[in-house]
């Protein structure tokens, strides 16, 4: 018989039923991936990255380096953003916490103007995010 651990924390004061989360990157920015992986068990995620424009040329890809000598094979995630459209991003966090009310949302957000930090704030908290997080400067604030 399997024993249960409690691995339940608490993350800036938002409860969380484990620490595993997934990051702010192509597996975390879309309905259906952060979908399967709350399902699985992950703890919460950092949505991808969300601004107000729409990044041109966004494609996951893998690619082989070499570091240190030693040839290695990863995912080069060169954009910084989101490639869809603000309020698909934001739509997806609505759902997501709809669908999974005990998992963690945190929202990414990256604005290029005062107003924009503050739109995208706005935009979160309304989605429902359970934190947002500041691209740059990394800075977390609870809802």
């Amino acid at each position: 018989m399997a024993v249960k651990k409690d691995l339940s924390i608490e993350y800036l004061g938002v409860k969380c039923e484990n620490p595993f989360f997934l990051s702010s990157s192509p597996v975390g920015g879309n309905y259906d991936m952060v979908a399967k992986a709350f399902e699985t068990g992950w703890g919460g995620v950092f949505f991808k990255t969300i601004g107000v424009f729409v990044a041109d040329e966004c494609s996951p890809r893998f690619d082989q380096n070499d570091k240190s000598g030693y040839p290695w094979i990863g995912f080069k995630n060169m954009e910084q953003i989101s490639d869809k459209p603000t309020e698909k991003n934001f739509e997806y966090i609505y759902k997501l916490k709809k669908d999974y009310p005990d998992k963690v949302v945190v929202s990414s957000v990256m604005g290029s103007s005062e107003e924009e930090w503050k739109a995208l704030g706005k935009m979160a908290d309304q989605a429902g995010a359970d934190l947002s997080s500041q691209a740059d400067p990394l800075r977390f604030a609870p809802r």
